[in-house]
């Protein structure tokens, strides 16, 4: 799993609440470097703020976009006011969740995107 957040705090929460989920995380905060990073790495699901320093969030997500495959994406916003939450599906999120309110789903819904985006076996 690659985690792009800006905040250190909330970087160092979401370390805490994802190595204790056995899930690993690498964590940047500055949006070009963590696109080029995701580049060359195979990231099933990237958790994204949409506030970074350089590429911001939605740039993020459209150069996660362009791999093949593209991971899951999960936008980790502090507001979630509609036109963010419509501008970030548009660009290709997955799930979209405000911070601290949905910090209890956050598992949950990672595994629920990660799932959506799992290729499919023929039956």
């Amino acid at each position: 799993m690659l985690v792009i957040e800006a905040n250190p705090q909330v970087r160092k929460l979401l370390r805490r609440t994802l190595d204790q989920d056995r899930r690993f995380a690498t964590v940047d905060e500055a949006g070009d470097l963590a696109a080029a990073f995701a580049s060359v790495a195979g990231f099933r699901v990237a958790l994204i703020d949409l506030d970074l320093a350089g590429l911001d969030g939605r740039g993020v997500i459209a150069a996660l976009h362009d791999r093949n495959p593209s991971p899951a994406v999960v936008v980790l916003s502090v507001t979630g006011v509609p036109y963010l939450r419509y501008a970030a599906a548009v660009e290709g999120a997955d799930d979209f969740l405000v911070r601290p309110d949905d910090l209890p789903q956050l598992t949950d819904r990672i595994a629920q995107a990660a799932a959506r985006r799992a290729p499919q076996r023929p039956a």
